[in-house]
């Protein structure tokens, strides 16, 4: 990742590619998927920029929180950190 690069930076280009994705007419469906890979690039690349390593910051897709009867579309896990 470029040390020119800045949160600001950052997020434009995730709104940019949410943008692409979610005004595709092939989008169709469940539109919260189109953000599943901007935002693991977005998470990916504020590791970057904070120093920590990709090994540290880990996105999950959908998985079923039981005891919460819900199912987030990302969860994030650190390791030696719990979840």
């Amino acid at each position: 990742m470029s040390k020119d690069l800045n949160l600001a930076a950052l997020v434009s280009a995730f709104g940019a590619a949410t943008k692409r994705k979610l005004s595709n007419k092939a989008a169709t469906g469940a539109p919260e998927d189109q953000l599943r890979a901007p935002l693991e690039v977005l998470v990916y690349a504020l590791a970057d920029l904070t120093g920590l390593t990709r090994g540290h910051v880990t996105l999950v897709g959908e998985t079923t929180l039981a005891h919460l009867a819900t199912r987030p579309s990302s969860r994030r896990h650190q390791p030696n950190y719990g979840t």
